[in-house]
């Protein structure tokens, strides 16, 4: 059985708690470059310390790159870090984020995704709670 890593710093939309998850025709909403994150009972720990609650994270997903062809270039107007599943060879990455507007990268996910974060919240029936931080998730 093997296991993967994804971790990812930037941007997110969650939606959490009571009050409905964006589902359509029974399953978790998901799409090519917007990847929702939770664990195999539809749940996460959103925040520290509290335990899981029901819950779903969105965060940009960088496209995956294609056989013979560049490595794909995120959404315009998106923030420029995304999830990426292979990257970097060997496993080990290091970035300095003091320099970030994290106010602008949240405004820049929020446009850039403008059409999927509707579509999720009208399945949820509420609004999501966005913020700028890390997300991980281990299976």
């Amino acid at each position: 059985m093997s296991s993967s890593a994804s971790v990812y710093v930037g941007p997110y939309a969650v939606w959490a708690g009571e009050g409905g998850l964006p589902r359509g025709g029974g399953e978790i909403l998901m799409f090519d470059e917007l990847g929702g994150y939770f664990g195999e009972d539809v749940t996460a720990e959103v925040e520290y310390g509290r335990g899981d609650v029901e819950a779903v994270i969105y965060v940009p997903v960088e496209p995956r790159p294609r056989p013979g062809r560049p490595r794909p270039k995120p959404r315009p107007g998106a923030p420029e870090r995304a999830v990426r599943y292979d990257y970097p060879p060997g496993g080990c990455a290091a970035s300095d984020l003091r320099g970030i507007d994290r106010e602008a990268e949240l405004e820049a996910f929020r446009k850039a995704y403008a059409a999927e974060l509707a579509e999720l919240t009208a399945a949820a029936g509420r609004e999501p709670v966005y913020g700028w931080g890390l997300v991980y998730c281990y299976s």
